[in-house]
Order: C-alpha cells, then sequence, then structure tokens
C-alpha cells in the first residue's frame, strides 16, 4: 500500500512538471459585442480548464511585456505570437480571431 502511493505522488509530480507552458494573448474578435481583451481572458479561462497546459496568467504576460519595453495589445501575426512567447519562455502560444456572420461564429485558433 505504502509503495502505491508513492507511486502515485511521483507519477502526479511527473504530470505536473510535464505541463508545457502557453501563452494567450488578446484573441481577435470582429463584428461582436466582446472586444479583443475579453476575448483573451475567456479563451484563457477555458483553456486552463482543460488543465493541459500552464497556461500564463495575463497580469504576468503584462509585466514581462512592461519590463522588457514591449507591446502585446495588437500582437495577432505568428511572428509576434513566436517572438512573445520567446519573451515569455512560453513552448506554445495560441493566437487567432473569433468572427460573426450573421448567425453563425468563425473561430480560427493556431497553437505555434
Amino acid at each position: 500500500m505504502k509503495k502505491l502511493i508513492i507511486g502515485a505522488l511521483a507519477m502526479g509530480s511527473i504530470a505536473a512538471q510535464a505541463q508545457e507552458k502557453l501563452g494567450i494573448l488578446n484573441i481577435y474578435s470582429e463584428t461582436m459585442q466582446t472586444n479583443a481583451v475579453q476575448m483573451g481572458d475567456m479563451i484563457r479561462m477555458e483553456v486552463d480548464k482543460l488543465k493541459r497546459f500552464e497556461v500564463l496568467d495575463k497580469f504576468e504576460l503584462e509585466y514581462i511585456a512592461k519590463k522588457n519595453n514591449t507591446e502585446i495589445t495588437n500582437c495577432y501575426a505568428k511572428s509576434c505570437l513566436e517572438e512573445k512567447g520567446k519573451l515569455f519562455n512560453a513552448e506554445f502560444m495560441l493566437g487567432g480571431s473569433i468572427t460573426q456572420s450573421g448567425d453563425f461564429l468563425i473561430v480560427n485558433f493556431k497553437l505555434y
């Protein structure tokens, strides 16, 4: 029984260490009542619930950006997200857009 508990604890710590860092900045939103900052907040919250990644905190990202005299507000291009990902020491960056077209939402996410 003791070995089983120690094994379970070890597996839990390995799983916790194995989580890769994911940065999510603003998500471009067009023709919607929700702006890019709010959309980024919602997506960050929902992705964090999955427990697949260590989702970097919005305020931590803003702090690192300010400390390095860089802007993250309008960072939607692949090259910008990759550049900021290196700055944040994140293995992945999530970017994309959500657009409303009539009754439909067009969701486009990309993981870099």
